[in-house]
């Protein structure tokens, strides 16, 4: 058989392939490092001794009920995944791991909004009051960690030193641990700025399309989006938002049992705090 060298063209595309694979593995376990249900359980009930929490007298059962039976019923999904799947069942289930992985948080934090007289629905509009919430001390310091600001990003219970182009990774140092998730953070946030200035249509003076943005326009479109938070990186992963990265969910060095109980452990976190807080 004649060897025929790669192209540049074609090294790059691996090289690309194999940076992705191992940051979506090194950002979802350090998030997993981060939430540990011990720790969570502990800070709710400390931070239910400190603030009061009271059902909406505006609040349908109805809706509690079917919010949290679609967050649950999601969730089983992930579960089922790793019980009874293997092999490229396995994978190609990874894709929709992720929708479902958000999916469920989602159903699961509108249970408690519809408790506590939160009228959001729409998915900016619930990820936003949930980085408010954050932002007002109302959520566990270990899932409560943001990335806030424009053009400048500062950060909420989180290491502010985070080195962004690392991607050694130590799940038993906490610094590295709050690192990755910094840098999932700000390049989520860098994103979702992006897409909102677009969105916005800014103007020059001479009234033709703007491409470059000063500080208050960040400012402006940090305001309409809000903070960014796990909802947020949850958010980021859904399939419908990574048609253009879908084939890092199919590649060969992905290790997809891993990826799947990671989503799992991320999902039971994040839903056992509302619970916790709507018992």
């Amino acid at each position: 058989m004649k060897f025929v060298p790669l192209s540049r063209k074609e090294i790059q595309s691996r090289d690309d392939m194999s940076f992705r694979v191992k940051m979506t593995q090194i950002q979802l376990e350090a998030i997993c490092c981060r939430l540990k249900r011990p720790v969570l359980i502990k800070e709710c009930k400390s931070l239910i001794k400190s603030k009061k929490f009271k059902l909406s007298s505006t609040s349908k059962i109805d809706e509690i009920k079917k919010w949290l039976l679609n967050g649950w019923n999601t969730e089983h999904l992930l579960h089922v995944n790793l019980d009874y799947l293997d092999g490229d069942a396995l994978r190609n289930s990874l894709q929709w791991g992720f929708a479902q992985a958000y999916y469920s948080v989602f159903a699961i934090t509108l249970s408690y909004f519809e408790a506590f007289g939160k009228g959001q629905k729409s998915h900016k509009a619930v990820m936003k009051e949930f980085s408010t919430m954050i932002d007002a001390g109302r959520y566990p310091i270990s899932i409560g960690f943001l990335a806030k600001g424009g053009k400048t990003i500062d950060y909420k219970n989180i290491d502010k030193k985070a080195r962004y182009s690392s991607v050694d990774f130590n799940s038993l140092d906490s610094e590295s641990i709050d690192s990755q998730i910094a840098s999932f953070l700000k390049a989520t946030s860098e994103r979702e700025l992006q897409k909102q200035l677009k969105d916005m249509k800014l103007k020059t003076d001479d009234n033709k399309p703007r491409q470059k943005f000063n500080k208050k326009h960040y400012d402006n479109a940090s305001k309409k989006i809000g903070y960014t938070s796990i909802l947020n990186l949850l958010y980021r992963n859904r399939i419908k938002a990574n048609y253009s990265d879908i084939d890092t969910y199919f590649s060969d060095q992905l290790d997809v049992r891993k990826m799947c109980l990671w989503l799992k452990q991320i999902v039971g976190s994040c839903n056992i705090v509302h619970e916790f807080m709507l018992n």
